[in-house]
């Protein structure tokens, strides 16, 4: 890979982490269930998935799957873990549970790396 790759997927890895962490105090601090809190979830996912995605394709620092790399992994499960329930609303009685616990932790997961 040359350079410029280098830079386009760190460059667009910070903009998602600066977007994501914007979106998800957004999301985290005003009124839920709204369809400003869906359209600014989706956006919120959509910078977690671009944010973790360019993680996984950066090796810059260890040249090899690294801790970065298993962090991005745990992030993305957290994400899908609140986002699959709340699309599907399954479990039935549960999914709202489920979105709330795997969010919260995707946030934490987030700010935790910031």
């Amino acid at each position: 890979m040359d350079t410029y790759q280098f830079d386009f997927l760190g460059g667009l890895h910070f903009l998602s982490a600066i977007l994501a962490m914007i979106l998800g105090a957004f999301v985290l601090f005003n009124k839920k269930g709204g369809q400003t809190h869906v359209r600014a979830g989706y956006a919120y996912a959509a910078m977690m998935l671009i944010l973790n995605i360019t993680a996984l394709l950066i090796y810059k620092l260890f040249g090899k799957f690294g801790p970065f790399h298993i962090a991005a992994v745990i992030s993305l499960v957290t994400l899908l873990g609140g986002i699959i329930p709340a699309y599907l609303r399954k479990p039935e009685k549960t999914w709202l549970e489920f979105h709330y616990e795997f969010m919260n932790w995707s946030i934490i997961g987030l700010y935790a790396a910031f």
